[in-house]
């Protein structure tokens, strides 16, 4: 039952990291210290793409931003989840019944990153505190990431579309995730939401 340093040691660096890189771009604007630099980079990645398709016009419109900051946080997410996943695998022989793969590391700290909480593993000693912080730092993801689209949008368009993108989210999980059978007025209560936002956009 000792954890396998090796693999605990880079799911810490790595978590730093992503955090780091979060706290640089969202609490402190400006010029990025942090070594990861996410949104930068994707914003490398996504902008000839996104001229491409505006074609000939000029500039950029106001999707560009917020498409690069989801962008963003997805790829925070993921590395959180390895990171921790990295971590929890390294300290598997500390859950009941002891993880057996890589990839059901990744589930364990995913799903209590996402405050989820739907793992077949119960963690004991030093996996309780890679669960917890994978927990924790999921919650103060999410708050940045509230924190930061309330300081670029009002109150009244915000919390209906973080309403709306749970309503969807569990749509699309409860289909191709836990294989439920979404009848067509589900599909279509999902449109009507989303068409609420964009009206309350507009």
């Amino acid at each position: 039952m000792t954890l396998d340093l090796l693999l605990v040691l880079p799911g810490v660096l790595l978590a730093w990291l992503t955090l780091r890189d979060v706290f640089d771009t969202v609490v402190v604007p400006g010029s990025s210290r942090a070594s990861l630099q996410v949104t930068r980079r994707i914003g490398r990645v996504l902008l000839p793409f996104y001229k491409l398709m505006r074609g000939r016009k000029r500039g950029l419109s106001a999707t560009f931003a917020p498409l690069v900051l989801v962008s963003s946080f997805v790829v925070w997410m993921a590395l959180l989840a390895i990171a921790f996943g990295t971590m929890a695998y390294g300290a598997r022989n500390h859950f009941s019944p002891p993880i057996k793969s890589f990839g059901d590391a990744i589930y364990e700290a995913g799903s209590a990153l996402l405050t989820v909480g739907l793992s077949p593993h119960y963690p004991a000693g030093g996996g309780r505190w890679i669960i917890l912080g994978s927990g924790f730092c999921g919650l103060a993801l999410n708050f940045f990431a509230m924190l930061f689209t309330l300081s670029a949008v009002n109150l009244s368009l915000a919390a209906p579309a973080s309403a709306s993108l749970t309503y969807v989210g569990n749509a699309v999980a409860a289909k191709f995730f836990l294989h439920e059978n979404v009848d067509r007025r589900r599909w279509l209560a999902v449109l009507c939401v989303c068409g609420g936002v964009y009206l309350l956009h507009k």
